[in-house]
């Protein structure tokens, strides 16, 4: 595709010529806009389900984060280049889509011959096919664990777990159609999805790995107040132009904070950690000490 559409001075010229010449640039989008991608599309890698999953696979903490940044990198990389595809291929090659979900399909046409065209396109449903069924497997399978499981006897059979896994890959399926009707557009839905997903889970998670000592019920109440207000301030058409993420995220910080300095008697260990003192963490009193040693 860069072969085709030029050089990179006439990709330049292009762009200035229809006024657009700050498409070029890397930092053309505003602060807000990069900051609406961190928290979202970007946040979102440190609480996504399939990424715990990985880190309990893997042989050793090492390995863990080598991989995880290793992955960051490749990341990083391919979105620049897809980004930089669009880029060029407005300004090099002149394509411009009236559907940008149709861009994929334009830009393989009009640069490749017909037979890569087939592969690639073979190759985009198997990588749609391989994500929807992973997320689905995910989201039945926290249906299923989280709040199916603790409602059945506990002399359920492997065989009704798995009838109720089927029924929640089936209702995570109706929900994903639903929201992908919805919002059409790929890129607009991944960073409301992902909004929903920070608001809710960002600040716990982040709490939980660095805090000696927590409190469970005010990360659950978090957690359900950040989900709540991001979901909220979608369905309202998000006043004033504020995006749920910068609503829900706030808010989610602000409830365990609060809710933290209130709960302290209630503090617990998390992970297994050993108590500290109160000099580690002024929010530790001697007596909970002493309540968690007698625990």
């Amino acid at each position: 595709m860069l072969l085709a559409a030029g050089d990179f001075s006439t990709v330049q010229a292009n762009a200035e010529a229809q006024g657009l010449g700050w498409m070029m640039s890397p930092m053309g989008i505003g602060p807000a806009e990069v900051a609406l991608y961190a928290l979202t599309v970007g946040a979102y890698q440190l609480v996504r389900q399939d990424l715990w999953q990985r880190v309990w696979a893997g042989r050793d903490l090492k390995t863990v984060v080598r991989g995880y940044w290793i992955s960051i990198w490749i990341m990083t990389i391919t979105i620049v280049m897809v980004v930089w595809m669009g880029v060029w291929a407005r300004f090099g090659l002149g394509i411009v889509s009236e559907d940008p979900g149709m861009i994929y399909y334009q830009l393989i046409a009009e640069v490749l011959p017909f037979e890569l065209v087939v592969l690639l396109i073979v190759a985009l449903l198997a990588t749609v096919i391989s994500c929807a069924d992973s997320f689905f497997m995910c989201g039945a399978s926290s249906i299923v664990n989280d709040v199916i499981k603790p409602r059945l006897s506990p002399d359920s059979s492997q065989r009704t777990l798995l009838f109720w896994s089927r029924v929640s890959v089936v209702i995570t399926s109706l929900i994903s159609l639903a929201l992908a009707l919805a919002v059409p557009r790929l890129v607009e839905l991944w960073v409301t999805g992902t909004a929903m997903l920070v608001s809710g889970l960002l600040f716990p998670a982040i709490v939980a790995l660095y805090k000696r000592r927590i409190s469970g019920r005010v990360a659950l109440a978090s957690m359900w107040v950040g989900l709540a207000l991001a979901i909220g301030w979608t369905v309202a058409g998000a006043p004033l132009g504020i995006h749920p993420v910068f609503v829900g995220f706030p808010a989610s910080i602000l409830v365990y904070v609060v809710g933290h300095a209130l709960d302290r008697r209630n503090l617990v260990e998390y992970a297994g950690v050993p108590p500290v003192t109160p000099e580690e963490d002024p929010l530790v009193s001697e007596e909970q000490l002493a309540t968690s040693d007698k625990g």
